[in-house]
């Protein structure tokens, strides 16, 4: 008997010929019904809020076919509130692919539910079938509990802001469930989770920036679309909700570009993507009276990543808390900013 494969080994994933292509793609049909998330859990609670399950240890997992993980260890199917044999059934239809990929993790796409053409929305599918066996450590992957992880959190995020009406994250269409077979196994049967929100015509602060369309707007409206941004994430705070996922892939502009008459409108922002969120607590409560102000939630926040976005002289750490001062300080719209830290001890006795 061959030695165990152990955490630090090289790990290739074991052919899996029974697993089936990508199927999320224009022209799919998906029977959908309601479904019920779970608690969000995982990194940020423990200890105040157990998973539906251990993760799994990757020498475990290392024995397993990818395909075997998501039908033998179906944390799906533990931590549903709605079987997915009850309730009314819907068709959604999927008509466009915004990011698809095997081994990305969660698919997003556009769809049509029950055949209304008037609403486009965007489904995201949570299928540990097409998250990465292989991690980023070179071992296994737990994906069935990821993808429910994912699911869990942003289901839980966009129900909360549902609930606050905010206009800058898209509109919730609810969670939904759905099942999908193995050819080679179709009596077996697999439950896929998915969450359907508003589609918003715009790009992301990423694309945007690393196209030439970053040059469509003087630095002056980069910035003020950045002081948006930071305000909103200011805000989700105020209903008990963490982002946690504050960069430019997950800020969605609308009207950047020109309209056919040349005129450059007023942008709209929003903010994307819930499934690193922390919601900090299981019930409905009233709001703080004002949002933590962005000089105390993102003075020591790194900007690196909007370096395509922000002019070279906001990227010096002295110069961007001074424009933070000059943006918000005494701002009646946010929480009177914390005094500063008490300094440490001399360590100087004598």
């Amino acid at each position: 008997m061959g030695r165990q494969w152990q955490p630090g080994d090289p790990w290739t994933p074991p052919a899996d010929p029974e697993k089936p292509p990508l199927p999320y793609k224009s022209g799919s049909l998906l029977k959908i019904r309601r479904d019920y998330p779970p608690a969000p859990f995982g990194p940020g609670y423990r200890g105040r809020r157990d998973p539906p399950r251990p993760l799994l240890h990757a020498r475990f997992l290392a024995t397993y076919r990818h395909t075997q993980v998501c039908l033998e260890l179906p944390v799906l199917d533990l931590i549903s509130t709605a079987p997915p044999t009850e309730g009314k059934v819907h068709t959604l239809e999927i008509v466009g692919e915004i990011a698809r990929a095997d081994g990305r993790g969660a698919q997003l796409v556009t769809c049509y539910k029950d055949g209304d053409r008037r609403t486009l929305l965007i489904a995201k599918v949570y299928d540990p079938l097409y998250y990465a066996f292989c991690g980023d450590m070179g071992g296994p992957m737990d994906v069935s509990f990821w993808a429910d992880k994912d699911y869990a959190r942003e289901a839980a995020a966009y129900e909360r802001l549902q609930l606050a009406q905010l206009d800058f994250v898209p509109k919730y269409h609810g969670s939904w469930i759905f099942e999908q077979v193995i050819p080679t196994q179709p009596n077996k049967r697999r439950n896929v989770r998915m969450i359907l929100m508003e589609y918003i015509r715009g790009e992301t602060m990423a694309s945007i920036f690393l196209s030439d369309k970053v040059k469509l707007r003087p630095a002056t409206d980069r910035i003020e679309v950045m002081a948006k941004a930071m305000e909103m994430v200011c805000r989700i705070g105020q209903y008990g909700v963490g982002q946690m996922d504050f960069a430019p892939r997950n800020i969605m502009l609308a009207d950047w570009e020109p309209d056919d008459a040349g005129i450059l409108k007023e942008v709209s922002v929003f903010i994307i993507d819930f499934n690193t969120a922390m919601v900090k607590d299981a019930t409905w409560k009233p709001p703080a009276a004002l949002p933590t102000s962005p000089i105390d939630f993102f003075g020591t926040y790194p900007l690196q990543q909007f370096g395509g976005w922000l002019p070279e002289e906001l990227q010096d750490k002295d110069t961007y808390k001074a424009w933070m001062r000059c943006h918000w300080e005494g701002s009646k719209d946010f929480q009177p900013l914390r005094p500063p830290p008490l300094p440490l001890p001399s360590a100087d006795f004598e």
